[in-house]
């Protein structure tokens, strides 16, 4: 898979991985002159230690065993630094400050290509609700599940007036919703308000976490932006997620599906290809 990766950006095929494990950002390491001193800030010095050498020596191991080990498959040091010089890497981190911060909460925004596609809108409603309850802890069925219902159409409310949404406005709205009935029934004979405020307070113990702010910092999830050539360079766009709780981390794989989804369908057809999603360890999130 890092092969293939790594072929297609060398052919400028923007990339958007999603790595639950984290060893995806070794995509960055690329050292053209493949000397020691390149090598040894990576090099642990407990294993060094364990085979009977310094630091500096494993660096120097390392650094021999790459120029070898490449040099049998002709790859040389033009190849590399041609690897290095032409892709744009970024290792983004959802709340957390560590690498490239993302907006995450961007998956309250309307999508433009939305407003003469209802069936679309809906669709992503549907993807952002359900990541949001997951964010909580409430995993709702679409179709019978009275928070799902709600806040699917209060969004869909808001969405198809071309309105953005955000965390704040999202909580008022649940407590005093812009609509009355939910099908032919009263909302309120529904989902009575004793119950809104339930997911009211469960939405804002999100609002309330010492770490949230995280959540809305940073580039704003928008595969427009996410795909788009840097300063000439192809974007390869690491999304580590290892450092998240189970929810947190479903939260965010499913944000940023439903965003490249809607990217998706906003395109012409191509005689190409125009980007590639890679998801590793993905065993936990799809059946085999």
């Amino acid at each position: 898979a890092l092969v293939i990766l790594e072929e297609l950006l060398l052919r400028e095929v923007p990339l958007v991985i999603l790595d639950p494990k984290g060893d995806l950002a070794n995509l960055c390491l690329a050292f053209p002159d493949l000397a020691p001193a390149s090598f040894r800030p990576w090099v642990s010095e407990q294993e060094a230690r364990r085979d009977g050498m310094s630091v500096d020596e494993a660096a120097a191991a390392a650094a021999a065993r790459w120029r070898e080990g490449l040099a049998k498959w002709n790859i040389l040091p033009e190849r590399l630094r041609d690897y290095r010089d032409r892709v744009a890497f970024r290792v983004l981190t959802p709340g957390s400050e560590t690498g490239t911060p993302v907006n995450v909460l961007d998956v309250l925004r309307p999508d433009p290509g939305d407003a003469a596609a209802p069936e679309a809108r809906r669709e992503r409603i549907a993807g952002a609700v359900s990541a949001l309850l997951g964010l909580v802890g409430i995993e709702a069925d679409p179709i019978q599940s009275p928070e799902h219902i709600l806040l699917s159409n209060i969004l869909e409310y808001f969405w198809s007036r071309g309105l953005d949404v955000s965390f704040e406005s999202l909580l008022m709205a649940v407590q005093s919703p812009p609509l009355q009935k939910l099908g032919i029934f009263p909302l309120d004979e529904i989902y009575p308000p004793p119950q809104r405020k339930k997911l009211a307070l469960s939405l804002n113990a999100i609002l309330a976490a010492p770490n949230f702010e995280s959540w809305r910092k940073g580039v704003p999830l928008r595969m427009d932006q996410w795909l788009a050539p840097s300063a000439g360079r192809t974007p390869s766009n690491i999304v580590y997620l290892a450092h998240l709780k189970d929810e947190e981390r479903m939260f965010v794989v499913s944000a940023v599906l439903n965003e490249l989804l809607g990217w998706m369908r906003r395109q012409q057809g191509s005689s190409s290809l125009r980007a590639l999603l890679y998801m590793d360890e993905i065993a936990g999130y799809f059946p085999p």
